[in-house]
């Protein structure tokens, strides 16, 4: 399966181009603004590096978040338009999932995954993946104390740029062990994990754990939109 992978959501921008276990071509900068100028000129250069025209794609994988507000919406509207043009199915990825899953493969081991992404705010978000890499809690946004307290009984494996800020409240456990890497989503790895998901019917949409900064002119804060 040929798949196009895109990543927009937190401080990277990135595009891969993957084929049964096999990343064919790659591009990816740090950023933490400019991925609406970035994304579609590094999908046009991956595409060119592997030497595979658009027609040849027969699925798409972006991220949805959690994370920013901005770089999810570029990602998802560029997916999607790509996705319509190609006419081949869009898969969202969480930010979570991403991250869980890149580590998992990267491990010696099987042990849960405990995903931790920096929030861009004083908690974190955070979420439990089996061995299997199957849920085992839904996404929430935490402080680092409470998010040390979902840290399963026994090995666990724990993943993401905010694994830093939850270091000092797991009271030195011997059995935690911290995946390498900059703990951020990349596009080869969306693809990946999107090759051994289903499509589902509708489009993908954002994940957004917080609730968002922007309100109507003349909603007061608390009011709702009527």
């Amino acid at each position: 399966m040929l798949i196009l992978g895109l990543d927009t959501a937190l401080a990277n921008c990135s595009a891969a181009l993957w084929r049964d276990g096999r990343v064919l071509a790659h591009r990816s900068l740090a950023m933490e603004r400019g991925h609406s100028e970035s994304l579609m000129p590094m999908v046009r250069d991956t595409m060119a590096d592997a030497g595979v025209a658009f027609t040849a794609l027969e699925r798409i994988a972006v991220t949805v978040g959690p994370r920013s507000f901005t770089g999810v919406r570029i990602g998802l509207a560029a997916a999607r338009g790509l996705a319509l043009a190609c006419g081949v199915p869009l898969v969202g990825v969480t930010t979570l999932a991403a991250v869980a899953f890149a580590a998992a493969r990267a491990s010696s081991d099987r042990r849960p995954v405990l995903a931790v992404l920096d929030a861009g705010r004083p908690d974190l978000f955070v979420q439990i993946f089996g061995p299997d890499l199957a849920e085992r809690s839904q996404i929430a946004a935490l402080a680092p104390e409470a998010a040390a307290a979902m840290v399963p009984d026994g090995p666990v494996l724990i993943a993401g740029n905010g694994a830093a800020r939850l270091r000092p409240f797991l009271g030195g456990r011997g059995n935690v062990a911290f995946a390498p890497g900059s703990g951020l989503p990349d596009a080869g790895e969306v693809a990946a994990l999107a090759a051994t998901l289903t499509p589902q019917a509708t489009l993908p949409r954002p994940v957004y754990v917080h609730p968002p900064y922007a309100k109507l002119p003349g909603v007061k804060a608390g009011e709702k939109a009527k």
